[in-house]
């Protein structure tokens, strides 16, 4: 049997995050399933090895009675991810970027349940987990070195 050491550190952490906006508005009268929209960006530090995802997200109605979509909830989380050594951005491995969604989305599912509980206004949204990998290519897509 062969022993394999593990790394004490991985190649990437979660250092911090913030959510800069959150909006709620209540709908006069819910209008049943709501529509969710992720928009995913980065920007990468090279000097301080340090990656700014900034995840939008958006629960809307979409009705056909309605001239435009209602949004419901509005999200903007900023989150930064320290590199264990220095990386250059040509050099961030691919599978950071779907992991990179996958580590910050619970914050945000739990900011979505946690507020829309604490208004007290009826129903709070419960977002499900969900498998945001496709986001990945969107993310690596729409990030730029700073």
């Amino acid at each position: 049997m062969t022993e394999e050491k593990i790394p004490s550190k991985g190649v990437f952490s979660l250092v911090n995050y913030k959510i800069p906006k959150f909006e709620f508005n209540e709908p006069e009268q819910p209008q049943g399933e709501l529509e969710l929209a992720f928009h995913p960006s980065g920007q990468y530090n090279s000097e301080k090895s340090e990656f700014l995802l900034k995840m939008e997200f958006k629960a809307f109605e979409n009705d056909s009675k309605i001239k435009d979509d209602v949004v419901r909830v509005h999200i903007i989380m900023e989150s930064v991810f320290k590199f264990a050594s220095e990386t250059p951005f040509e050099k961030i491995p691919d599978y950071f970027y779907p992991n990179g969604i996958a580590i910050t989305f619970p914050y945000i599912r739990a900011a979505v349940s946690n507020l829309t509980l604490q208004s007290n206004i009826g129903a709070p949204i419960i977002l499900p987990t969900y498998n945001l990998s496709v986001l990945g290519d969107v993310l690596k897509r729409d990030t730029t070195a700073v």
